[in-house]
């Protein structure tokens, strides 16, 4: 199958992700990391595709990058790649491909998602169970970017910038963001668009879409059990006080349907109920 194309755009933030070939580990030591952290800065440096936060797991690396030109962040990554692979095969005397493939990507084409798509990626050690809280996973922007430690890899996002009038500020309301779990929609829309390479915000509205005609149908299931009859008598309904519909119904059901009127009689203490609403 042909690979499909990257529709990167220079300043427009991407979150990325390499794995290990067949997910196996791409860190052993300590010192991989450093390593692997060091090629990080010289080929950003190089491509000048700034990372605004990052996290290095066991068999994978996310990183959070603005390219500075549609082929940066393409020409960064077969960098990083190539010169860490070539270290790694040689500290651990072995052969073959170290990544599986080609980095995966996708533009977070929303300011309002870039800050999402940054608490993501600094989280995903809790998620992996490999910390308790971000602060105690070493190797992420976390220590930079909420806890004000030097970090040159590191290059803050102007929308990171704009969380507070200085950098204790910005700092503060960062680590605030991650007081509250994130919304399992949101992290589903984000593998689905790194991994398919969509843009992000059209994930998330198809995302929305399909939620909505769920939540129609579901209603619609709900309207027409609640309307079958329970008996023999047409104007007998379950659950359907007469005159009412359900809400959001818009069902042409007897006795709701003013076109097809039936005058609903009650015991005969009580007077005939007048004509349905419209």
């Amino acid at each position: 199958m042909a690979r499909l194309p990257r529709y990167f755009e220079a300043g427009l933030p991407l979150h990325l992700i390499q794995r290990g070939n067949n997910r196996s580990r791409i860190f052993v030591r300590e010192a991989d990391r450093e390593c692997f952290l060091d090629i990080l800065l010289d080929a950003s440096a190089r491509t000048r595709c700034d990372i605004h936060a990052y996290v290095l797991m066991t068999n994978h690396v996310h990183l959070l990058a603005t390219p500075s030109s549609p082929t940066a962040a393409s020409r960064m990554m077969q960098l990083v790649g190539a010169k860490y692979a070539r270290n790694f095969n040689r500290w651990e005397a072995r052969t073959g491909t170290l990544f599986d493939g080609r980095f995966r990507g996708t533009v977070v084409d929303s300011e309002q998602y870039y800050l999402t798509c940054s608490r993501y990626i600094e989280l995903n050690p809790v998620r992996a169970r490999l910390a308790a809280a971000p602060e105690g996973h070493r190797w992420s922007s976390f220590h930079c970017n909420a806890l004000g430690e030097a970090d040159p890899v590191v290059t803050p996002h102007w929308l990171y910038l704009g969380l507070g009038r200085n950098a204790a500020e910005t700092r503060a309301a960062y680590r605030a963001l991650f007081a509250d779990p994130q919304d399992a929609e949101e992290l589903d829309a984000l593998r689905v668009a790194t991994h398919s390479g969509a843009l992000l915000s059209r994930v998330r509205e198809e995302m929305r879409l399909k939620l909505s005609a769920r939540e129609r149908a579901a209603h619609w299931r709900a309207a027409e059990k609640a309307l079958t009859p329970v008996s023999s008598d047409p104007n007998q309904t379950k659950n359907c006080p007469p005159f009412r519909t359900l809400p959001g119904c818009t069902k042409r059901c007897a006795p709701c349907n003013p076109f097809r009127r039936i005058d609903l009689v009650e015991q005969q203490t009580q007077p005939t109920l007048g004509p349905p609403h419209a």
